[in-house]
């Protein structure tokens, strides 16, 4: 009776990533599971039912650790569990000056799935304009996130302090009126003298069309 089709198990029984192909094309060809190659140096069999546990489980594992960042110093640390949304370049005054640089990049996720692993002690806020609070490390310096008190359930993460691959790019530059007279915009990306259309860009979590950018 066939079982079902083999997944790869390293020798201490973690799931491996990269599919055993020979063996499963060896096992979808055995009319019984003692055809299902395995020695000592090769991976074992699972049956379906093991096979659907172990995606799921990493499945899981993937889903609860989206992102993972941390300041410079490394006091703190935090993890993400949900993709962030999408991001532009803020060249605004506030934006410059917290980033310390030509514009900031930030991007939206709900509160509830981002969670501080270290750094309780160092975490500051500050308050920049009445209702818009900029978290960042006492120590070295680092911003973190943004919010607003209106939507204080969305966090702006700044996406330079995530030490997992983003992969997503940007949609626009917002408040290119504002910019720095060194900076010099390129690329393909639409630019705007203060915000973007929701329909272009929709920054969760700022006052997107009514006052200070994120």
């Amino acid at each position: 009776m066939l079982i079902g089709r083999p997944s790869c198990l390293s020798t201490d029984g973690t799931a491996a990533r990269v599919a055993c192909r020979g063996a499963r094309r060896s096992f979808d060809r055995a009319s019984s599971v003692a055809d299902c190659p395995r020695s000592a140096s090769t991976p074992a069999c699972l049956t379906q039912s093991e096979l659907q546990g172990q995606s799921a489980a990493d499945d899981a594992d993937e889903v609860t650790n989206m992102h993972k960042g941390s300041c410079l110093c490394q006091s703190i640390q935090y993890e993400l569990s949900a993709e962030l949304g999408d991001f532009g370049y803020c060249h605004c005054k506030s934006c410059r000056k917290a980033s310390g640089s030509a514009h900031a990049a930030n991007a939206s996720v709900d509160r509830n799935n981002f969670r501080l692993l270290s750094g309780t002690d160092t975490l500051r806020e500050f308050e920049s304009s009445p209702g818009k609070f900029r978290a960042f490390c006492s120590r070295c310096g680092s911003p973190i996130y943004a919010y607003v008190a209106k939507t204080r359930d969305v966090l702006r993460v700044r996406l330079g302090s995530l030490d997992t691959p983003f992969g997503k790019t940007v949609k626009a530059h917002t408040f290119v009126a504002d910019k720095a007279d060194w900076d010099r915009i390129e690329g393909a990306a639409p630019q705007f003298a203060a915000w973007a259309p929701k329909s272009v860009l929709d920054q969760r979590g700022t006052l997107q069309g009514e006052g200070e950018s994120s």
